[in-house]
């Protein structure tokens, strides 16, 4: 990984990816500045094991994700507030981070394949996802131990969901 790296910043004149972007690893990462022109659509958007990543506002410029999103194991990341997004085509993941809320989520109408937010400790509420509307295939939601299961039966009940849901605390 690299520990030097603090923001994104030299990027700036960023404005598409293809595949994907994958923000892995990077230890001394606190912000994502320096990708704010980011408007790409069609790509897989990992932020994964960026041990001090605190914000992720500079993706407020995608709106659509063409691939899966999936941040994991970024024990600061307290929000994902300032995200855009209003449809993900295959995988919504959050799992392992210091989320409190879905705060940054309240644009997303749509997850073409499966929802899964799992091994959040810090995930006290649903707050954020009051605009999904359908989730294709499965849902787990599930190790987040601040979470009701009323919370998240409260969150799922107006969401076409078309495969299994799988809920616990």
């Amino acid at each position: 990984g690299h520990s030097q790296l603090q923001d994104l910043k030299g990027l700036e004149n960023l404005t598409r990816i293809e595949r994907s972007l994958d923000i892995r690893g990077n230890f001394g990462l606190r912000r994502l500045d320096g990708l704010d022109a980011l408007e790409t659509e069609n790509l897989d958007l990992r932020i994964e094991y960026n041990e001090d990543l605190e914000n992720v506002e500079a993706l407020g410029g995608i709106t659509e994700v063409g691939g899966s999103l999936i941040v994991l194991g970024n024990p600061q990341l307290l929000s994902l507030e300032g995200m855009q997004i209003q449809s993900i085509q295959s995988n919504l993941s959050l799992r392992n981070t210091g989320l409190v809320d879905l705060s940054g989520l309240e644009e997303l109408k749509k997850i073409g394949k499966d929802l899964q937010i799992t091994g959040n400790a810090q995930l006290q509420d649903m707050s954020g996802l009051e605009e999904l509307q359908q989730v294709k295939r499965n849902v787990q939601i599930f190790d987040n131990p601040l979470l009701s299961t009323e919370e998240i039966q409260s969150m799922l009940e107006d969401v076409a969901v078309g495969g299994s849901v799988e809920i616990a605390p």
